[in-house]
């Protein structure tokens, strides 16, 4: 038999979760039960220990959030994080510290002995992406003429590089600011002048 709150609906298995489920819906005869619960439940501390107990009783597949296999990649990487210490060097080439968490067979398990930490140069040749980024590099980037037409006319009457039209390029600076900055310029090289003529 279900049994069902007749406040807000929801289904129980028997008639004890559903009495201790209905003691926290807002109602004048529950109060005094609430208020009593949360008081005594106000200075309770946990010793370490159970604390400890309880992170056991909800680790991995115990815990509700557990996904398996299903986990996503960032999680996956969390996960392997926690149980798998990072050394001090590289485990590939043993030079340099070790920057990625890398996986040797590309199926992302749950499997310690399936992950390494290597520095980013290793990484990236294990992976075979620095052959194809210094491939890319070799290419020249070739535009279509409808391109650079688009190009063209985007730039039509504007510099290259202006500060005042593109402020994420460089500060925009006011007239009187670029007129200081331009009198300690002159300064600093009339100063290295005089200091060379010392030498």
């Amino acid at each position: 038999m279900v049994n069902r709150c007749d406040l807000c609906g929801r289904e129980f298995q028997n008639s004890k979760s559903l009495s201790n489920h209905k003691r926290w819906h807002n109602l004048p005869q529950y109060k005094e039960y609430q208020e009593r619960f949360r008081e005594s439940r106000k200075n309770t501390k946990h010793t370490q220990e159970t604390k400890n107990k309880i992170s056991l009783s909800l680790m991995g597949d115990k815990n509700p959030g557990w996904k398996g296999n299903d986990v996503s990649y960032s999680a996956l990487h969390t996960w392997i994080r926690r149980r798998y210490p990072k050394p001090q060097k590289c485990e590939n080439c043993d030079e340099n510290a070790p920057y990625d968490l890398a996986n040797i067979s590309q199926q992302y398990k749950r499997d310690l002995s399936d992950w390494e930490y290597l520095c980013r140069y290793c990484h990236m040749n294990k992976d075979g992406r620095f052959e194809k980024f210094v491939e890319m590099a070799r290419q020249p980037t070739v535009h279509s003429e409808e391109s650079k037409r688009k190009m063209s006319i985007s730039r039509k009457g504007k510099r290259l590089w202006d500060t005042r039209k593109h402020p994420w390029l460089g500060r925009c600076h006011s007239q009187r600011t670029i007129k200081k900055m331009r009198e300690s310029a002159i300064l600093r090289e009339k100063k290295k002048r005089e200091n060379r003529g010392y030498e």
